[in-house]
């Protein structure tokens, strides 16, 4: 059985997930080496895993676009889950989380920090509002900055 456990980490480090026995999407082990390895981890990992907090926050955080392979509704509205993916990927994965955190002025504040285009998914009533487009104006002045 060891034997075929290293079988699996070898195919997963090859990015050859599909190969991999269904028999070990099931191994926390596996699932987290997995996650590390490529953002489509989470899409091979077992069911208990997709809904398992802590291997989808370790997902995003390595990679962002993990979030596109979340099921589970609720992780959808989950701040920190959303914060770490936007970090670690770019604006675009806000098209896919709860519209909720979209009208959460704290949360859009945080995530215009992060990038200012996040300004283009805001709530139209917090597109609006002063603190937001101040934060959107900061964070894209320090953006031009940087480009120079």
């Amino acid at each position: 059985m060891v034997d075929k456990k290293k079988e699996a980490i070898e195919l997963i480090k090859k990015g050859l997930f599909e190969q991999v026995p269904t028999i070990y999407w099931k191994d926390r082990d596996i699932v987290k080496r997995a996650i590390k390895e490529s953002m489509d981890g989470l899409q091979f990992a077992d069911q208990s895993f997709q809904n398992d907090r802590e291997i989808v926050l370790a997902a995003v955080k390595f990679h962002g676009w993990s979030f596109g392979y979340i099921t589970n509704k609720e992780f959808l509205k989950d701040e920190e889950i959303t914060f770490e993916a936007l970090k670690s990927s770019d604006y675009s994965i806000l098209e896919t989380c709860d519209s909720s955190l979209l009208k959460n002025k704290q949360f859009m504040l945080k995530a215009i920090k992060v990038t200012s285009e996040a300004l283009q998914f805001a709530d139209e009533d917090l597109k609006k509002d002063p603190d937001i487009i101040k934060a959107a104006l900061t964070a894209s002045m320090v953006e031009s900055k940087l480009t120079w």
